[in-house]
C-alpha cells in the first residue's frame, strides 16, 4: 500500500489515504445508484405485470351472465385498480422529490373528484337501483 511506502512524506501518505477514501466513497455511491436503478426497474415490472393481470380479469366482465354479476365483477375490478393506483402513488411518494410529488398528488385528487362526479352523473339517469350502481361502478372502473 502506498500509505506505508517509506519514500513518501507524511503529507503524501495522507493525500494517498484521502484519495483512496474518496475513491471508495465514489464506488459505494455508484453501487447504491445501480441498486436503486435495479429496484426501480423491478418495481416498474411489478406494476406492469399487475396491470396486465387486471386487464385480463377485466375481459371477464363482459362474460357476466347477469346485471348483478356484472356489477360484482366491475366493482371487484375497480377496487383492484384502485389498490394498484394507490400502490403506485405510495411508491412515487418515496421516489419523487417533495415538490414533484405534491404536484402529482394534486393532479391525482382532481382526477378522483372528476371521476367520482362523472360516476354520480352516470348513475342519475337510471331508475333501476342495480343498473344505476352498475353504471356508476362501470364508469369508475373504466376511468
Amino acid at each position: 500500500m502506498l500509505e506505508q511506502d517509506a519514500t513518501l512524506s507524511s503529507e503524501q501518505k495522507k493525500e494517498v489515504s484521502k484519495l483512496r477514501d474518496e475513491l471508495n466513497n465514489e464506488q459505494q455511491s455508484e453501487e447504491r445508484q445501480q441498486q436503486g436503478e435495479e429496484e426501480k426497474k423491478k418495481k416498474k415490472q411489478d406494476f406492469s405485470s399487475r396491470m396486465d393481470k387486471l386487464e385480463e380479469n377485466d375481459k371477464k366482465i363482459n362474460e357476466a351472465g347477469s346485471t348483478e354479476k356484472a356489477l360484482e365483477a366491475t366493482s371487484t375490478s375497480f377496487e383492484a385498480w384502485d389498490v394498484l393506483l394507490s400502490d403506485i402513488y405510495d411508491y412515487l411518494e418515496t421516489t419523487l422529490n417533495a415538490e414533484a410529488y405534491s404536484a402529482e398528488e394534486e393532479s391525482y385528487k382532481k382526477w378522483i373528484e372528476e371521476r367520482d362526479e362523472a360516476a354520480d352523473n352516470a348513475a342519475k339517469g337510471s331508475e333501476d337501483e342495480i343498473a344505476a350502481a352498475l353504471a356508476k361502478a362501470s364508469l369508475k372502473q373504466s376511468y
